[in-house]
């Protein structure tokens, strides 16, 4: 069943990037952002990269009996799409995750990295490491603090917060060719975790129009 929910996905939305349209993502859980990612790397190619913004690295090879399971996506589009990955908010995983981080010569930035340097330097080394022009934006809203979005399945405190996030996707969007906004859990607060995850969908495709009206 899930391996049937992300060949469709991944079918739907090579037909978005065929039409030429900006394939956007409301999830659901974060195994789902595989499939998207593939699409458009094939697309785009060579010149491609993917930047997660997430508390957790999600590098394990499996999870409770699925290689396609939430806490596993990176280390899916690592070994199956590209190498070219960075994640931004990282704060909880296992020993093991940090150690494959640093073994694999990974490019992550901790929720603290992110507060001592401050975002816009932190976006810039970031696109600098990534060094293409076409990127795949994925937010966990596990990225940030909880106290901003408590409505999630796995939150972490000392996160970042709702206007770092808000700096990141108006900053990113112009680079992105597609964008999701993942791991909303509605019945865990009173709507104020979507309704932040739905202003920050907006800030996107507004960011997104205003740098293709520019150009």
């Amino acid at each position: 069943m899930v391996d049937e929910t992300l060949q469709s996905l991944y079918e739907a939305t090579k037909d978005l990037l065929n039409d030429g349209k900006l394939p956007i993502m409301l999830g659901g859980e974060h195994s789902l952002t595989f499939a998207m990612v593939k699409a458009c790397a094939e697309l785009a190619g060579e010149d491609f990269g993917v930047l997660v913004l997430d508390a957790h690295f999600d590098l394990r090879e499996e999870y409770r009996g699925f290689k396609h399971n939430h806490a596993c996506v990176s280390r899916n589009i690592l070994s199956e799409v590209t190498k070219n990955l960075v994640s931004i908010g990282i704060r909880s995983g296992p020993e093991e995750e940090w150690i494959f981080a640093r073994e694999n010569n990974l490019k992550y930035y901790t929720a603290d990295d992110v507060e001592s340097t401050g975002m816009v330097e932190i976006l810039k080394e970031a696109l600098e490491w990534l060094d293409c022009s076409q990127i795949y934006l994925s937010l966990d809203m596990d990225a940030i603090d909880p106290s901003y979005a408590p409505g999630l399945g796995t939150p972490e405190p000392f996160g970042l917060s709702a206007r770092d996030v808000r700096t990141a996707i108006r900053t990113l969007a112009p680079f992105s060719m597609a964008f999701d906004v993942v791991e909303i859990a509605p019945e865990y607060d009173s709507g104020q975790t979507a309704m932040l995850g739905a202003k920050l969908m907006r800030e996107f495709i507004a960011s997104h129009a205003k740098s293709c009206r520019k150009a």
